[in-house]
């Protein structure tokens, strides 16, 4: 049975269409086959849903200004100039290398801060 004579005989009863779609066979060109083995790359883009600065709190945007005024800045001058706890400073610092804005170059001492990305 053909796939033709499959769907005309298929009214009102599709187990008879799935029987004839078994039987089915498919001529399936050589170029083709050949073109099926060659690997596939597969791209996957992520969605750009939110600029990576969009959610950053009051005082990231803060600490990251204050980086771009001078790279060399300290934990301990930041948490004086916008006037928050030492820890607080290291914790928010975390979250800016962790989202890729904020990258450390160089010794605690004598070293300076990179922002990767704004």
């Amino acid at each position: 049975m053909d796939i033709i004579n499959a769907k005309s005989s298929t009214t009102g009863n599709i187990s008879n269409f799935f029987q004839a779609k078994e039987q089915v066979v498919i001529q399936v060109p050589e170029q083709l086959v050949e073109q099926t083995k060659k690997p596939v790359i597969e791209h996957v883009a992520e969605k750009p849903t939110e600029k990576p600065t969009e959610k950053l709190s009051k005082n990231q945007h803060k600490i990251i200004d204050l980086i771009e005024q001078n790279p060399k800045v300290t934990g301990e001058k930041i948490s004086k100039l916008i006037g928050i706890r030492a820890d607080t400073v290291r914790d928010n610092i975390s979250v800016l290398k962790t989202k890729g804005l904020l990258e450390r170059i160089g010794p605690d001492k004598g070293g300076y801060w990179k922002i990767i990305g704004k």
